[in-house]
């Protein structure tokens, strides 16, 4: 008997890293040719019309069996959930819908409660039509043991030790943490473990260092001083690297404010944001150098700044020099 093919895959979760992976593991059975490019989509649930996405998943593949549609953003259309729906029952054979979503879908106490966010809801009752796959964030031993993996995976190796101090320096970020991984392999020449030395020779606690000092310039508004700290960091690592520490910075600090305004202290932080000693101890002082409604500021305004890099409507280090500037004033 042959077994049917899935026509939606539903691929959430909060580690956006591991899912950009399994995803990029579809795109890469399609194969490398012109042909097989032709037969792939990859659509955002919140720009593309009614119109043209029943086109994109009713179009026939060419010179293929499947195509290949990736809607990232697929709760937009909670609205018309009835008619998405529908739509889901609907897809041809030749055609694999992968429903790329960021984040949980049903709460845990709703999950206790039998109450499954919609899409969820769907997928379960498809059957063999639908594949689900949860991603859910590493923390704790589970990060570290991953950095392990990941370096054996790339023909490395990690001490318990190194991964542990890996993940001190620089939180819960896969992606940032992968990139270190690999120049850290490359630094040892694959020819022997990490050690704790190599990551504090070679990782992020200068730059760590730095990125605090640039937040005290900026709560300072010593707007030059911060921008010199900037064109630092960018100088000697990719602008990438240096944005995700900078997210995850004002993430950090708009948590332990909110830790401290409920009468936490460095320990509290240590605790709910499960951070080493060394961030916290940074981190808890500094957050009370700005109020909790300044940080959401900030925080919104990345989110700005991270869409328009994407987008391309400005480049990676002139956003990041603006948005500066911009703090400082």
């Amino acid at each position: 008997m042959t077994k049917i093919k899935p026509t939606v895959y539903l691929i959430y979760g909060e580690d956006e890293f591991a899912i950009a992976e399994y995803v990029a593991e579809f795109v890469e059975r399609m194969g490398d040719s012109s042909n097989a490019q032709l037969n792939i989509s990859r659509i955002d649930g919140r720009q593309i019309s009614w119109n043209e996405l029943t086109t994109n998943l009713s179009t026939l593949p060419f010179l293929a069996d499947r195509r290949l549609v990736i809607l990232t953003n697929p709760l937009d259309w909670g609205d018309y959930r009835d008619k998405f729906m529908e739509l889901l029952d609907q897809i041809p054979p030749t055609t694999a819908l992968v429903l790329v979503h960021h984040g949980v879908l049903t709460k845990e106490e709703d999950r206790k409660k039998g109450k499954l966010n919609w899409l969820e809801k769907w997928v379960k009752n498809a059957g063999e039509r639908a594949f689900e796959r949860y991603f859910s964030s590493l923390k704790g031993e589970a990060l570290k043991q991953w950095v392990q993996n990941r370096a054996r995976e790339s023909g490395g190796r990690f001490t318990p030790g190194a991964a542990e101090r890996l993940v001190a320096l620089l939180g819960d970020d896969p992606r940032l943490i992968d990139q270190e991984i690999q120049k850290l392999l490359v630094y040892v020449n694959f020819s022997r473990d990490v050690e704790v030395d190599d990551v504090e020779n070679l990782t992020a606690l200068v730059r760590e260092g730095n990125i605090f000092d640039m937040v005290d310039a900026i709560a300072e508004r010593r707007s030059q001083q911060a921008l010199g700290i900037l064109r630092q960091l960018l100088s000697e690592q990719e602008t990438i690297m240096i944005w995700g520490m900078i997210i995850r910075q004002f993430r950090l600090l708009l948590l332990a404010r909110e830790v401290v305004e409920g009468g936490g202290n460095v320990d509290e932080v240590i605790r709910q944001l499960k951070v080493h000693e060394y961030v916290a101890k940074k981190v808890t002082p500094q957050s009370r150098r700005f109020s909790l409604s300044a940080l959401e500021g900030i925080y919104h305004r990345l989110l700005l700044v991270d869409e328009a890099m994407k987008s391309g409507d400005m480049d990676e280090e002139s956003a990041l020099e603006t948005l500066v500037a911009e703090l400082t004033m």
